[in-house]
């Protein structure tokens, strides 16, 4: 489905007028429906780290002398996992901030000997922040990084935008914002609670579906949810 189809799915399940185009003003509830459909779509993409369909690879070019690289504008950080040599396989040792602190102030015997070593032609670690890879110690040749994240796409806004989640999942879209609508400002209480039990009973066979197809379960983290998705 179309952004502009899951809005007027969002408006017809509610009784609503539809539009021809998101920046129409002949409804006014649109602009909340835009922002519900929306909250949505992250509350969605939000549920896992470990989606297969959100999922790309990412490569990084090492330079001699240079310890830090930006990560993709896409990217989201907190889902990177597997920075390896594609040549070799091995894979880099990614750092908590405790640990990246003991290599700049060492402790022990260990962590001494990592930082005495000040270029290498392989680095073995890496610590991310900030949007950015911080490779450690400093690389002295060229080599190449590549590594597995989540996409972080953008919001949808045009009237033909398509969301990045498998389309049988779509219409998650359209029952979760109308949840929200039928909250505020509709004050439909038992549409809300109707459209949040159909949305949080597709979230969970979503996940199944996922399992038993993609290997394994989503791993959960702290959702984006809005106050309207609790329980």
């Amino acid at each position: 489905m179309k952004y502009l189809e899951i809005i007027n799915s969002v408006l017809t399940r509610n009784d609503l007028k539809t539009v021809t185009d998101v920046t129409s003003t002949e409804e006014p509830k649109l602009a909340q429906v835009k922002i519900y459909v929306n909250e949505v779509y992250k509350d969605i993409l939000n549920q896992s780290l470990d989606w297969g369909w959100r999922e790309k690879e990412g490569t990084i070019t090492l330079v001699a002398g240079t310890t830090s690289y930006s990560l993709p504008s896409d990217c989201d950080v907190d889902s990177i996992k597997e920075i390896r040599y594609p040549d070799t396989l091995k894979t880099l040792k990614q750092l908590s901030y405790n640990e990246f602190d003991q290599i700049i102030f060492p402790f022990n015997d260990e962590f001494i000997q990592i930082q005495n070593q000040q270029t290498i032609d392989r680095p073995e670690f890496a610590y991310i922040f900030e949007n950015k890879i911080n490779i450690y110690p400093t690389p002295s040749s060229s080599a190449t990084l590549k590594f597995r994240y989540q996409v972080v796409p953008s919001d949808l806004s045009g009237k033909d935008d398509e969301p990045i989640i498998p389309s049988q999942y779509h219409h998650l879209l359209a029952i979760g914002a109308s949840a929200m609508l039928r909250v505020f400002p509709l004050n439909n209480t038992a549409g809300a609670t109707a459209d949040q039990s159909l949305y949080n009973d597709s979230i969970r066979r979503m996940v199944a579906h996922h399992r038993k197809f993609f290997g394994n379960k989503p791993s959960m983290r702290l959702r984006y949810t809005s106050r309207y998705f609790r329980g």
